[in-house]
C-alpha cells in the first residue's frame, strides 16, 4: 500500500519535479523546495531542499538544510542541517555541521558531521597545534 503523504506533499512547499519526470543540469533556489522526480546534476539552494521518497538525486546538493526521504547517490552539503528520513537511501559522501539519522534510513559512504571551523583571520596567524580530527568514517554503511 503506498503511503497517502508521498501523494500529497505538505501544502505550502513547491514540488519541482513531480513524480516521473526528469532534470539533468544545474537547479538553483531559494526557500523550500521538494522534489519527486529524478535530478541529474548540481542542486544550490539559499534554504531548504527535501527529496521525497519518490525523489531522486545522481550528483552533488549543496543547501542551508537537506531532508532525504528518497535516493541520493552522490554528495550532500548542508550549511546546517542533514536529516535522512526512514525511507532514505543515500550513498556517497555528506558534510554537515547535524546530521539526524531515523530508523529505517540507509548511508552507505563517507560522513563528516560536527561544528564548522570559523574562517582564520590575521589574530589566528600565529602557529597552533594541529586540530583534534573531525568524526570521519572513509567508508561506513549504516541501517538505522
Amino acid at each position: 500500500m503506498s503511503d497517502p503523504s508521498a501523494a500529497n506533499p505538505p501544502a505550502g512547499i513547491p514540488t519541482v519535479l513531480e513524480s516521473g519526470t526528469c532534470f539533468e543540469g544545474l537547479v538553483a533556489f531559494r526557500g523550500i523546495v521538494r522534489v519527486e522526480g529524478l535530478v541529474i546534476g548540481h542542486v544550490v539552494a539559499d534554504g531548504t531542499l527535501i527529496l521525497g521518497p519518490r525523489g531522486e538525486l545522481r550528483g552533488r546538493i549543496e543547501a542551508d538544510r537537506v531532508m532525504v526521504e528518497g535516493a541520493c547517490d552522490g554528495e550532500i552539503e548542508a550549511r546546517e542541517r542533514i536529516e535522512l528520513g526512514p525511507t532514505a537511501r543515500v550513498q556517497g559522501r555528506i558534510t554537515a555541521p547535524r546530521l539526524v539519522m531515523a530508523d529505517g534510513s540507509v548511508f552507505d559512504g563517507r560522513c563528516e558531521a560536527g561544528p564548522v571551523r570559523p574562517a582564520e583571520g590575521p589574530e589566528d596567524a600565529l602557529p597552533r597545534p594541529a586540530p583534534a580530527p573531525r568524526s570521519t568514517a572513509e567508508t561506513a554503511s549504516i541501517s538505522a
